[in-house]
């Protein structure tokens, strides 16, 4: 093949130009630090960086999503803490109304007391964020909950999960209704605390239902009746909450049921356990029925008949005798104390879900950032240069492009006397 001279300068031509074209690739790479500056340039780590940027952005909106149910939920902590802290010394109020010794005007202080924690606990139900959004009210965020003028006490709000979205797929709850937290309706803590404080307001010692005995009433007469050593001779029962038994002594028949009476009256206040817990009863008859009663007042008497052959003929056994357990003084106080208590571990139980919500988010932020360093070390991968590298590589085409500039100087220096010699 003949070599023309036009071919021998169209290829110094093209040699040249290639090497311009990649000291100029190399100087962009370390002038830049990227190894290429169109998507062109590197169309496969192009493209691969494209889809790690597009996570990155999506997990950089997640991460303000957490922040901001982070926020929230912080809103609502701190709220439920004080919620905690009212029903708490709500119920200490209860404690020091229901004592007798508590005076008529001292009962009207602590229902003053519970009126100041009512106002501030429909504050709290009434809490807003800092969007100014009230944080009880579910979707309803504009909503007032709870009215304090409203003596229904209807929740307003709705049910609706406030969530926000911390991956593709997953949502987490930042939000809880305030029926969930607070009741609604005549069960309110609402109600409850207004109607402790009606109580203490009308409650009087003097003028209160007394404390009262509990007791087991027989569901038939007896008379006449045969006691048989070994066939209908024992009774297990239970008074105070304390366990016994006893054995009734032969008869055949008893002469009437005074004497039955009389009997298990005696057998049961000779039991070890309720002699040294002063634990005693008293036992009558009305008819032919036998009652049993403890000596004891208040809500802790009790008389219950656990079994035993004699249960059935006595008419004590379960589901024929009638057990009655005993009350207290200043009964509808009482009644409110353990009314807020129930409002108490409802919020209690709150209080420690949002805790752990709480904590929840705190791993999917913890995890967001370990993510975007990962994603920001493999984009670094696809898109920054190798320094050292790429300047070795610059120095490498600068010296084969000044021996391409210096042997084409060579050959263009040549003249036709040169091809004559």
């Amino acid at each position: 093949m003949r070599v023309t001279q036009n071919m021998l300068f169209n290829n110094i031509h093209r040699r040249v130009s290639n090497s311009n074209v990649e000291i100029s690739k190399y100087q962009d790479q370390t002038i830049t630090g990227k190894r290429y500056q169109m998507p062109s340039g590197d169309s496969l780590n192009a493209t691969r960086a494209l889809g790690l940027k597009t996570k990155q952005a999506n997990d950089i909106q997640y991460g303000k999503n957490v922040d901001s149910g982070i926020s929230y939920m912080t809103t609502v902590e701190t709220t439920m803490s004080s919620v905690v802290e009212i029903l708490t010394e709500a119920k200490t109020v209860s404690i020091h109304g229901v004592n007798a010794a508590t005076a008529p005007e001292d009962r009207k202080i602590l229902a003053a007391k519970v009126d100041q924690l009512l106002a501030q606990l429909y504050s709290l139900a009434n809490t807003r964020n800092e969007s100014g959004e009230y944080i009880f009210s579910g979707f309803k965020t504009s909503t007032m909950p709870f009215d304090p003028t409203d003596t229904t006490y209807t929740y307003a709000g709705d049910t609706s999960n406030i969530q926000r979205e911390v991956s593709p797929g997953t949502k987490l709850t930042v939000n809880f209704a305030g029926s969930q937290v607070f009741g609604d309706g005549i069960t309110s803590a609402f109600a409850v605390l207004q109607g402790l404080s009606d109580s203490l307001n009308a409650s009087n010692p003097t003028t209160d239902t007394p404390a009262t005995s509990g007791d087991i009433t027989g569901g038939v007469a007896i008379a006449d009746l045969n006691i048989t050593t070994g066939v209908n001779d024992t009774l297990n029962l239970s008074v105070d909450g304390v366990g016994g038994s006893i054995t009734i002594a032969q008869a055949l028949p008893y002469g009437s049921a005074a004497l039955l009476a009389t009997e298990i009256q005696t057998k049961i206040n000779a039991i070890p356990a309720y002699v040294a817990g002063g634990i005693s009863v008293t036992v009558t008859e009305n008819a032919g029925v036998l009652t049993i009663t403890s000596n004891s007042t208040g809500i802790t008497s009790t008389v219950n008949t656990i079994g035993g052959n004699a249960a059935t003929n006595l008419g004590l056994n379960t589901g024929v005798g009638v057990s009655t357990p005993g009350a207290d003084e200043q009964i509808s106080i009482m009644t409110r104390m353990g009314e807020v208590d129930t409002a108490l571990t409802r919020a209690i139980e709150y209080h420690a879900t949002i805790g752990a919500r709480m904590a929840s988010f705190d791993d999917w932020k913890s995890r967001l950032a370990d993510t975007d360093i990962t994603t920001a070390s493999l984009i670094s991968q696809a898109e920054d240069v190798d320094m050292t590298e790429a300047i070795m590589n610059l120095s490498r085409t600068q010296t084969a492009y000044q021996a391409i500039l210096m042997s084409s100087a060579n050959v263009m220096q040549m003249s036709l006397m040169d091809f004559l010699r």
